[in-house]
């Protein structure tokens, strides 16, 4: 059964109506959409951004969530059923903001997510505030209508997560940066990894897993026209500069469509799934639109590899779960660097956290069991935990020590004890991990 919000969250989120647009003379039908109001959109496209991004391997995701015991072996002859709806987060209303993206992403997406992969702790709704408001105070920018890139947006899902929206349920001042019990909240839903998909059939394999799509994509007249009289959004006319993001959470081979819920509340749209509306196959594909597709995965409680990361113009290394950090951080020229050892993404038992602390003067990265040590200042910005490991003195069965060293403004983690070549120091035995 879908979660639904009580009338009164769903009161809060509706604060403005559809699309405003005439009747055109070849659209039948009643319209749905209030004729006087009309939505905020906010979604930035990067088609270079978004070709940098990795190719997602699903069948390598689905052999993944079947180890994990997160998926039944079904279907393993890797057809798609002909149609599939997945358990989304009742639709919300993002009003005249250009707040789409962060909607999207960390309202519909990470909800439906949640509610097809439950997590520990963790519940619905999550915020939709929560994604724009970290992008803007990142910049000090405080207009609540010029959006954002999506690839910021999946970049926030992943490395900061989102919050419960009883910690953050308004928009409030998007450029004064979210406080310590927020991030919090939204440290414990973050997704494990994303990656891009560009074809109607990773859209459905993607859905047969239990995974919504991120969309972004240009407006279109033919677009609102859809919205607003529950019509199928299947041919394209009058497009325009403008960006919006939406998440697809079904399809239907019957219909030829995906299942795609908006954020423009729940007058507008199919007449069954209220707040949600189809898009023909055709139109993930269109060149005209500038696509941008999506797909998260849930965390796993499984080890995963640790990837270090070395900067060819900072001189600097860091160490991430995440493999997508050169394409995701292109401006620090970030190399492959190896795979030194494994953590965990979640805290299983008898695990700690590990937090990245960057320099905000050298981008030196530290990694270290201490949330608040005293040598960070006013210099040293905590990141959070990037994974999780065991505590130095611990007793724990295959477990391998780590080793600190430091050279030129420079932490370098090791599990060799001999310090490499050209003046580096071991500092210090920090904590242990898995091997490879």
């Amino acid at each position: 059964m879908k979660a639904k919000l009580s009338l009164v969250v769903l009161g809060l989120f509706c604060i403005g109506i559809v699309s405003s647009c005439k009747k055109p003379s070849n659209i039948s039908g009643t319209q749905r959409g209030d004729k006087q109001n009309r939505h905020g959109y906010g979604a930035l496209l990067d088609s270079v951004a978004f070709s940098k991004v990795p190719r997602i391997n699903l069948d390598e995701v689905k052999a993944n969530l079947i180890s994990m015991g997160l998926l039944s072996k079904q279907r393993l002859d890797g057809t798609p059923p002909v149609s599939m709806i997945l358990n989304y987060p009742s639709p919300g209303d993002q009003g005249a903001d250009g707040t789409c993206a962060s909607w999207s992403a960390g309202y519909s997406l990470m909800g439906t997510l949640n509610n097809e992969y439950p997590t520990s702790g963790v519940s619905n709704p999550r915020s939709p505030f929560y994604i724009y408001q970290k992008d803007h105070s990142a910049s000090g920018n405080c207009s609540t209508t010029d959006g954002m890139y999506l690839t910021s947006a999946m970049n926030i899902l992943q490395n900061n997560g989102v919050p419960d929206y009883s910690v953050d349920s308004s928009l409030g001042s998007v450029c004064t940066v979210p406080s310590p019990s927020v991030n919090s909240s939204a440290a414990a839903n973050p997704v494990f990894r994303y990656g891009a998909v560009t074809s109607v059939a990773q859209v459905k394999q993607a859905i047969s897993l239990h995974l919504p799509v991120e969309i972004g994509f240009r407006v279109s007249t033919s677009f609102e026209n859809a919205w607003a009289y529950g019509t199928t959004f299947s041919s394209v006319s009058g497009v325009q500069s403008t960006g919006h993001a939406m998440a697809i959470i079904g399809y239907d081979d019957t219909k030829n469509a995906v299942l795609v819920e908006n954020s423009w509340g729940i007058y507008g749209g199919d007449a069954t799934y209220a707040g949600c509306m189809w898009f023909d196959y055709s139109i993930l594909t269109n060149s005209s639109l500038g696509i941008e597709m999506y797909v998260a995965t849930p965390l796993s409680s499984s080890k995963q590899p640790v990837f270090e990361f070395y900067s060819t113009t900072l001189y600097k290394h860091t160490n991430s779960l995440n493999i997508s950090i050169p394409a995701q951080f292109p401006s620090g020229h970030w190399v492959y660097n190896g795979q030194p050892f494994s953590a965990y993404a979640v805290n299983v038992a008898g695990t700690i956290p590990i937090y990245q602390f960057t320099s905000t003067t050298t981008d030196d990265h530290v990694l270290t069991t201490n949330s608040n040590p005293s040598w960070a200042g006013s210099i040293y910005q905590n990141n959070g935990a990037v994974f999780y490991g065991y505590a130095n003195n611990t007793t724990t069965p295959g477990t391998i020590p780590i080793y600190e060293y430091y050279y030129n403004n420079d932490h370098y983690y090791s599990t060799s004890s001999t310090a490499p070549s050209g003046g580096w120091v071991y500092l210090s035995q920090p904590f242990r991990m898995l091997p490879n």
